[in-house]
């Protein structure tokens, strides 16, 4: 069961919002807003099981195609939520992806 996840996005926001959620269903959360930032924080962190990705970052998700083969125990996942997107969505969504 995953208990760690980092969420990386350019928008501060969007970071807030997600640390709040998923702190809230009792998971650990690191944030990066940049992938160069998140490579940084995932080698140096082994408890990561997952990372909610920005489909469109600035600067490309294809960066972590050679770090996660590495470590085939960490999990990528495209976020392409909207920004809107409800609590309940959110909270749908935390859900299903802490049961992986």
């Amino acid at each position: 069961m995953i208990r760690t996840i980092m969420v990386v996005d350019d928008d501060p926001r969007v970071l807030e919002r997600m640390r709040n959620l998923l702190e809230n269903e009792n998971l650990n959360v690191t944030t990066a807003r940049t992938n160069k930032e998140a490579i940084e924080i995932l080698e140096r962190e082994k408890s990561i099981g997952a990372i909610l990705l920005r489909a469109r970052m600035p600067d490309g998700r294809d960066v972590f195609i050679p770090f996660i083969r590495r470590d085939d125990k960490t999990l990528p996942l495209d976020m392409e939520m909207p920004r809107n997107c409800s609590r309940s969505e959110l909270v749908r969504f935390v859900s299903e992806l802490t049961s992986l």
